[in-house]
């Protein structure tokens, strides 16, 4: 089976798609924030970092200048106090499937994970540009979620036309097929 790739064109990759396509039956996209550096190389950096903060400290206090270590220790806190919330967020994902006539929204932000499943025939796909950019909802009996925090405008706009299509063509329904997963 040939490689899927969504939104092939882009020239910054900020985001990771996870594309599993199931032939005649419904699709299922997995959206994560692309995280450049994995958690050991973030934990040896803030190493290093808190590491020379402290040498530099230890080198003014032997000097004289005794207030610099303080500072240089309100500095490495200020760094693992960025490292947690970077570690917080790096497993963020979005998980869209549509089968069986069933749409299901699968989520994590930070520690909270949240799961909501809807008939694909009451889901509405809403658009609003606004000052922060374009904002992407599943919009089911008047309450909005928010999809697509992960991607960019261009790739968000690209979603919108995805789910619109899927939900409109009924890509939706269907019975069971077996999977191919690709990675695009």
């Amino acid at each position: 089976m040939p490689r899927l790739r969504a939104w092939q064109g882009t020239a910054v990759p900020t985001q990771q798609i996870v594309q599993t396509a199931a032939p005649y039956s419904g699709f299922e996209l997995t959206l994560r924030r692309n995280c450049s550096i994995t958690p050991r190389g973030a934990l040896a950096a803030f190493a290093l970092c808190g590491a020379i903060s402290l040498v530099i400290g230890i080198v003014f206090a032997w000097a004289g200048a005794w207030m610099i270590l303080p500072f240089a220790g309100v500095e490495i806190m200020a760094l693992a106090a960025a490292l947690v919330a970077f570690a917080r967020h790096t497993g963020d994902y979005e998980a869209l499937s549509c089968r069986d006539g069933r749409l299901v929204l699968e989520a994590r932000y930070g520690s909270r994970r949240e799961r909501r499943e809807w008939n694909a025939a009451w889901v509405r796909v809403g658009e609003w540009r606004s000052r922060s950019g374009y904002r992407l909802e599943l919009v089911v009996h008047g309450a909005a979620f928010e999809v697509g925090r992960h991607l960019d405008d261009v790739r968000r706009g690209a979603l919108a036309l995805r789910l619109k299509e899927a939900l409109r063509s009924g890509a939706c329904q269907g019975g069971w097929v077996p999977e191919y997963r690709t990675q695009g």
